[in-house]
């Protein structure tokens, strides 16, 4: 405190923890390192009862977005500093506008990239 102000958790810690839960979040949930776990995940939920929970685990390694909001709070409170939580309930906002930027410019290049390629197909096919 300063000033008798909580200023809150730090910028640059808070875009830290945000970038290593994102990264962490998409190891888990879309790398190829850990296509195994998620096989396992799947299959202990297929095998269930039928539980609802074992089914939104299984949804839930799939989807960065949805364990960004998990690992960016482990992140936070594993990461030494005050305000564990608030930085990790931030960090978490912040790892969702990651990935969402980081999936939308993954699509429009692919998109971009096969739109030249037509393009430059349709060009010699022409010429």
């Amino acid at each position: 405190m300063h000033d008798g102000i909580d200023r809150g958790p730090r910028l640059e810690e808070t875009i830290l923890v945000a970038l290593a839960a994102g990264r962490l979040a998409r190891a888990i949930s879309v790398d190829r390192i850990s296509e195994g776990l998620r096989a396992r995940v799947d299959r202990w939920a297929a095998e269930g009862d039928g539980s609802p929970g074992r089914r939104k685990l299984a949804e839930l390694v799939h989807c960065p977005v949805c364990l960004g909001w998990w690992t960016s709070i482990a992140t936070s409170l594993a990461w030494p500093g005050r305000r564990r939580v608030r930085r990790g309930i931030a960090a978490a906002g912040v790892q969702v506008l990651l990935t969402l930027a980081e999936r939308l410019v993954s699509e429009q290049g692919r998109a971009a990239v096969y739109e030249a390629d037509v393009a430059e197909h349709s060009r010699r096919a022409i010429a």
